[in-house]
């Protein structure tokens, strides 16, 4: 009988573990909504990488457009292919102090930077820099580039 309340105990240790495990929000900016599509590069800069930071400035929010992001601003570029570049996007959330997915409708404008490696910091020097406006909508949208 005593190896059985053991048991039990254990596994309730166990089961409350998971259910704690599965039930956090594990949301650390890594996955964007893929909903910013660029186009217009000029193609001098296909095979190199690009990535943005924007604002929406109706309602003050920050936001990042990137493969990947991390809350000191580095993360992974998108490589330019055939004068564009699709990239995930995230807003910073000022009460969970992190980026979380971008999933809003409005518009918003970018500073597109390009830059030699997939890698980037808030220090990594560009090649070049130009801006895009964005319609989006459920976070997904497109814009021209423009030096």
């Amino acid at each position: 009988m005593k190896k059985i309340f053991v048991f039990l105990t254990v596994l309730a240790i166990v089961l409350a573990f998971c259910a704690a495990f599965i039930g956090c929000d594990t949301d650390n900016g890594d996955s964007g909504s893929g909903g910013l599509t660029i186009t217009g590069i000029p193609k001098e800069y296909n095979g190199k990488y690009a990535y943005a930071e924007g604002e929406m400035e109706d309602i003050d929010l920050e936001l990042a457009a990137a493969k990947s992001i991390n809350n000191d601003f580095s993360g992974k570029a998108v490589k330019i292919s055939n004068g564009s570049v699709t990239l995930n996007v995230w807003e910073y959330d000022e009460a969970k102090g992190r980026f979380v997915s971008f999933k809003r409708s409005g518009e918003a404008d970018f500073d597109v930077l390009i830059i030699n490696t997939e890698s980037f910091t808030e220090n990594t020097t560009e090649l070049a820099d130009g801006e895009v406006f964005v319609k989006f909508k459920n976070g997904k949208g497109r814009g021209k580039f423009e030096d």
